[in-house]
């Protein structure tokens, strides 16, 4: 199957990145790779785009992030359309210091991102 594809901007990807609250992070752990979707703010930090999520000190995410803090996120937005999707890499860092009761801070830096604008054929899906 061919995909009719646009490349996105620096501009447009920052848009949905900012407009989004939802992702999906990448980990992985020796072989092992584990995805989850997670709740974010999005930061600019030192010209650095900053990731913010907050999660329990416990689980199968912060012990991957203990032994490998390279990750991968995923972000989009789509309609009936098309989809825009951006992959984004970066280091992921538990920030103790801002722990409340019940969740700790990790900071993801974004060090390189891109992203690709889908154009849906309705055919596919009707």
């Amino acid at each position: 199957m061919k995909y009719n594809y646009e490349k996105l901007d620096n501009k447009e990807v920052l848009d949905i990145i900012k407009s989004n609250n939802i992702c999906i992070l990448g980990c992985s752990q020796k072989e092992k790779t584990y995805m989850c979707p997670l709740n974010y703010e999005s930061d600019y930090r030192d010209y650095n785009l900053v990731i913010k999520i907050k999660s329990l000190d416990i689980g199968k995410k912060i012990r991957y992030l203990k032994n490998n803090n390279q990750v991968c996120l995923y972000f989009d937005i789509c309609n009936q359309n098309f989809i825009k999707s951006i992959i984004a890499y970066g280091e992921a860092y538990i920030d103790r210091t801002k722990k409340d009761k019940k969740y700790l801070e990790i900071n993801i830096i974004i060090n390189k991102f891109s992203g690709r604008k889908y154009l849906l054929n309705n055919k596919i899906f009707n």
